[in-house]
């Protein structure tokens, strides 16, 4: 793999890894149930590799899946562990 290719790799991966690890906590602040919102952020993902199967240019890849329950693991963690000591405006914000 070139140098291009893998910087192309890893920036793909990080996306996947914020923009679930956001959609867990927007799935958390409409549910307030962790475990939900870990469950529907990983339901979401599969659904998402799923469609882009069928799609010409895109292909479906296990390692997304596992990215997006990777994020939405963190993201359940940190509110789970951490929710205390987030910053008042996120705490606010989450429950709304």
């Amino acid at each position: 793999m070139s140098k291009i290719g893998l910087v192309d790799e890893i920036a793909h991966r990080l996306a996947h890894l914020a923009i679930y690890f956001v959609l867990c906590f927007t799935f958390y602040r409409a549910t307030k149930n962790m475990f939900l919102a870990f469950l529907l952020t990983l339901l979401y993902g599969i659904s998402d590799e799923f469609h882009q199967s069928f799609v010409p240019t895109r292909s479906a890849n296990v390692v997304d899946i596992m990215v997006d329950g990777a994020a939405a693991a963190l993201a359940g963690l940190i509110l789970w562990k951490y929710f205390q000591n987030l910053p008042k405006k996120l705490k606010n914000w989450l429950l709304e």
